[in-house]
């Protein structure tokens, strides 16, 4: 016996009993433990065969081997832990000869679910193997629509992860949904916006048969997500088409320019206010307006001058809590993220004619009372240089700012800011 057929035997011998196959792919919890064996390696390989091996690497001739001692009677179908056959683990890597193979088999599924209800077309999809993907396409057993456990399609898949190639290939079928909506309502369109995938966007945008302007289970759109992710140039070519309403309200009411605001997305903020067709001002379910979600989100300073500027916008508007803008940079200025926020946008809107610089919420409560109350040095400081700031100022229930100071001295400069408070308050108090 020639030595490359002694070497096939022993392979096939090998990859034939699944006591050492397993103990080739299966990683014990120590080495897990200790970081020896990567944890996302080991979950594709748990309770895999010998066919599944030699299917992900593609290696022919061993999966013949192995087929030809199944016959056709069964277990080419055969599943690891995860669901997963054969047959989805040669579509991910692309492995279209393996995949030809197996697909002609009577004892194999193409369109086979794993666990996560994915199935090989799905994989191909979503790593790009156009090869593998025009092969399975083209099979009357494979359904082209099919969703996982999330609603997904293979489409859906391929337009999140940017396969552009994929993309083409699939909205050229008559039979493909490429409007098709996941378990959040989301469409293909969605998710290659969500992932910055420009060129797959433009792909999609472009087909006649997509909704360009569908909304997901939040009420969002298209444009929405754009905005929020500063993606101005698909956001320009979205607001210039007839079918997108460009000051479209979601289910709290906010608009893509309210998105785009609190996310500090200067570039389409400005895009965005030129319309006529986009309200400035524009109020959610709770009141806030775009002004008030930009200087109560990131706080970008650009995003703040385009807004507060404006002739449309009311720089001291108050939403249904009773808070104005103002408000809102003192209280999420709490937040841990932006604990260290210089008083940039606090001093920006309080040397403004149009803000009240005392201005009570419903519960009484004025901006400083939220700078006190969160311990925000630069704040408080910007607040009580103003000569029109009442330190004195008592809320609903008759406490001041100090006292909100005093309450909450797990803040770390709160006890700085006591004495910053009690400085400038008259001695009754």
């Amino acid at each position: 016996m020639e030595v490359q057929e002694q070497v096939l035997d022993l392979a096939l011998t090998f990859l034939k009993d699944m006591q050492l196959v397993s103990y080739l792919v299966y990683p014990t919890s120590e080495l897990i433990e200790k970081r020896l064996y990567p944890r996302v390696y080991g979950r594709h390989w748990i309770n895999a065969t010998g066919l599944h091996i030699t299917a992900k690497l593609g290696l022919q001739c061993l999966l013949r081997g192995l087929l030809k001692g199944l016959g056709e009677a069964g277990g080419a179908d055969v599943k690891d832990d995860f669901g997963q056959t054969p047959l989805s683990w040669a579509a991910g890597q692309g492995q279209t000869a393996i995949v030809k193979v197996l697909v002609e088999r009577d004892d194999v599924d193409s369109d086979s679910k794993d666990n996560e209800g994915r199935t090989p077309l799905s994989w191909a999809g979503g790593y790009g193997k156009k090869e593998t993907v025009a092969l399975l396409v083209q099979r009357d057993d494979v359904n082209v629509n099919s969703k996982d456990n999330t609603g997904r399609t293979p489409l859906t898949w391929s337009a999140w992860r940017g396969q552009e190639e994929v993309v083409k290939l699939l909205i050229q079928r008559d039979d493909i949904d490429a409007d098709s909506k996941d378990f959040w309502g989301r469409t293909p369109l969605f998710w290659a916006v969500g992932k910055c995938q420009p060129t797959t966007i433009k792909l999609l945008i472009e087909w006649d048969h997509i909704n360009v302007d569908s909304k997901d289970n939040d009420g969002r759109t298209v444009l929405s997500w754009a905005a929020a992710q500063g993606e101005t140039a698909i956001v320009k070519v979205l607001v210039e088409r007839d079918d997108v309403d460009s000051d479209s309200k979601d289910n709290k009411g906010r608009t893509p320019l309210s998105w785009a605001g609190s996310d500090g997305e200067k570039e389409t903020v400005a895009m965005l206010v030129q319309r006529d067709d986009v309200n400035a001002d524009s109020k959610d379910n709770t009141g806030r307006t775009p002004l008030s979600w930009a200087v109560g989100g990131i706080g970008e300073r650009g995003v703040v001058n385009l807004l507060v500027n404006r002739e449309d916008v009311e720089a001291d508007s108050k939403d249904d809590m009773g808070r104005t803008p103002l408000s809102h940079v003192a209280i999420t200025g709490g937040r841990e993220k932006v604990f260290s926020r210089p008083p940039v946008i606090v001093k920006l809107l309080i040397e403004r004619e149009d803000v009240e610089v005392n201005s009570r919420d419903n519960k009484g409560l004025t901006p400083l009372m939220y700078a006190a109350k969160y311990g925000l040095e630069g704040n408080v400081e910007a607040f009580l240089e103003h000569e029109n700031v009442d330190a004195n100022l008592r809320d609903n229930d008759g406490h001041t700012a100090l006292w909100w100071t005093e309450c909450n001295l797990r803040y770390q400069n709160n006890e700085k800011v006591a004495e910053m408070l009690k400085s400038k308050m008259s001695p009754i108090d």
